[in-house]
């Protein structure tokens, strides 16, 4: 009893710790960030927040789909391989396509909601869209982590999620301070967050497909 107690005990945290530890971290980024974003002007911070909620929002709304595959791929997977992948490569088609017309909807109306619903107007509009604009691929690249992180925690993988975010995490405090100090000019430094968030997601995409690579050959799994 107490054998299956501790392999049970240790299961759980060998899943959760990682996951944990990554929620910490990105908040520990997340006040660095915003100390540089303070430092731009109060305008930007509140440009940034508005953004950021609406693109959790579209996020929350658009990644219950990885909920589904999270909670029907587990049921199948230990009884048929083959259409656990197959849950798999279907849940990440659908995201990328959501996450192309999510990028296209934000292009065609973004303005218009941030004319009439916000009331922003002149150099602020032009770079609170031009800012919706860039952020816009990442969620394009969040939509596809999606898919790929809920497949490593199926399959119990979740320190290669710490890595990931992390590494990128790391990147995106150090591009957006080179952005915002040594690149970009008045209020148009604000731009220089987004590149680094969008740049960085992308990052950690390409992260995500070579850990794939990796774990493919080191177990012979069937990810790719």
């Amino acid at each position: 009893m107490k054998k299956v107690f501790l392999s049970t005990f240790y299961d759980i945290n060998s899943f959760s710790l990682p996951l944990i530890l990554n929620s910490i971290f990105n908040l520990l980024i997340s006040i660095v960030l915003t100390s540089i974003i303070g430092r731009i002007s109060v305008g930007a911070i509140v440009s940034t927040e508005i953004i950021d909620t609406l693109n959790y929002a579209i996020l929350g709304i658009a990644g219950v789909g990885t909920l589904i595959f999270n909670i029907e791929s587990s049921k199948v997977r230990l009884v048929n391989e083959k259409d656990f992948f197959d849950w798999f490569k279907s849940c990440y088609l659908i995201n990328g396509s959501i996450g192309l017309i999510i990028i296209t909807a934000i292009f065609l109306f973004a303005k218009d909601v941030f004319y009439f619903i916000y009331e922003i107007k002149n150099q602020e509009l032009d770079i609170i869209c031009k800012y919706a604009y860039i952020a816009s691929f990442s969620i394009f690249a969040n939509m596809l982590i999606f898919s790929l992180s809920n497949l490593l925690k199926v399959n119990k993988k979740t320190k290669y999620i710490l890595f990931a975010g992390i590494t990128g995490s790391i990147l995106q405090v150090a591009l957006a301070y080179f952005m915002v100090n040594k690149v970009l000019e008045g209020n148009y430094k604000l731009l220089g967050v987004s590149i680094s968030s969008t740049f960085t997601v992308f990052f950690q995409l390409i992260i995500y497909l070579f850990i794939y690579i990796y774990l493919e050959r080191k177990y012979k799994l069937l990810f790719l």
